[in-house]
């Protein structure tokens, strides 16, 4: 062989070898990345999936027990229909007979209060916003304690938003004397009007948040409260007379964008040009966490865990299945699915600021 072919046929060689081992590397990193895609897809299912399906033995655990759901609310409301939307899905999906029981009054105290009186072959439910039991604790109705119930999961979490009469408006640039309604006027009204330096000449109680509507339709109040979701059905239906001025929240409202929080209206103080403190910016926090609704479904403490586990797996593949969402959206009904962990942490929350109720200085 001559030289020149030689060096040829080396060359070659060189080149067959570099295009194997090209060949062999990127098999290896193919065979990788497919085996990490194939490991972390089921991983990031696991984070929506978390509670996607019940054990097995959940149906064994709960027996042929009755599952009483309990509503605080009267028949035909937004709760309501999530309630019995609940109970229809978990029958269809789990088998369990579900029973839901409204039993408005008290501030959601009564229907509380159901969760100690389970009878014998049933279980029970309850629709529990905290807020609204520490609500009812504090006027001397009977509710049960914060650390007397456990938290299922939390299905909804939104901040109360002030309602406001067009012709009020420009007295509440200045501050002046108004009249307003709320389902929770201490955490909602008194402690928010205090910060913006406002005064509040009587609270006006009605019977729910559309009696309330009515009445601010008709000029009797000046202002009301109520949840986001409300207010933009409200307002869908008639916005001729009064807007969003304020959300009792720590952002703004993906509906009422143009509506500033609570921090945000004191940085603009009426009557008073002095900044704005840490002890007011510590109560506008602590306001703005009691004046959400948190609606979560919990059972007494007591229930053995097991149960709990496998009623909170139960309820929890149904409230986080998207069609469910989609459903209850189509019924007017928002819904916030988030963890027991979130709901124990908003519990704790709540128990902390009754322990340390102090407002600014």
């Amino acid at each position: 062989m001559t030289t020149s072919g030689l060096v040829r046929r080396v060359l070659v060689d060189k080149i067959l070898l570099l295009l194997t081992v090209c060949l062999l590397t990127g098999c290896l990193l193919t065979g990788c990345l497919l085996t990490a895609y194939a490991h972390s897809a089921p991983l990031a299912d696991q984070v929506s999936q978390s509670m996607a399906k019940p054990p097995l033995d959940c149906p064994t655990v709960v027996g042929s027990n009755t599952l009483n759901i309990t509503v605080p609310f009267a028949a035909g409301g937004g709760k309501d229909l999530l309630a019995r939307g609940l109970a229809e899905q978990i029958n269809r999906e789990v088998g369990l007979r579900v029973l839901v029981r409204n039993v408005p009054g008290a501030m959601g105290a009564i229907a509380a209060r159901s969760l100690k009186i389970s009878g014998t072959g049933s279980v029970s439910i309850a629709m529990v916003d905290p807020r609204m039991l520490l609500s009812a604790s504090s006027l001397g109705l009977e509710a049960p304690l914060l650390t007397e119930i456990s938290p299922l999961m939390l299905l909804a979490r939104e901040p109360a938003v002030w309602i406001v009469r067009h012709d009020a408006i420009k007295a509440l640039s200045t501050g002046g004397r108004f009249l307003a309604s709320s389902s929770e006027p201490n955490s909602r009204i008194v402690r928010p009007a205090k910060l913006l330096m406002q005064d509040i000449v009587a609270i006006k109680g009605y019977r729910g948040s559309a009696d309330a509507w009515a009445a601010l339709s008709r000029g009797e109040i000046d202002i009301m409260t109520s949840t986001v979701t409300s207010a933009k059905r409200y307002l869908d239906r008639d916005d001729s007379f009064a807007s969003v001025w304020m959300i009792l929240g720590n952002a703004r409202s993906g509906e009422f964008p143009d509506a500033p929080t609570l921090m945000e209206r004191m940085q603009t103080p009426l009557g008073s040009a002095a900044p704005v403190s840490e002890a007011q910016r510590d109560e506008a926090a602590r306001i703005n966490q009691l004046a959400h609704t948190n609606m979560m479904l919990a059972v007494d403490v007591g229930m053995p865990r097991p149960l709990q586990d496998c009623l909170r797996a139960i309820v929890g593949s149904v409230v986080s299945s998207k069609r469910f969402q989609r459903d209850m959206l189509a019924l007017g009904v928002v819904l916030t699915p988030a963890s027991v962990e979130q709901a124990q942490s908003i519990l704790l929350d709540l128990l902390l600021m009754v322990a340390n109720p102090a407002g600014p200085r």
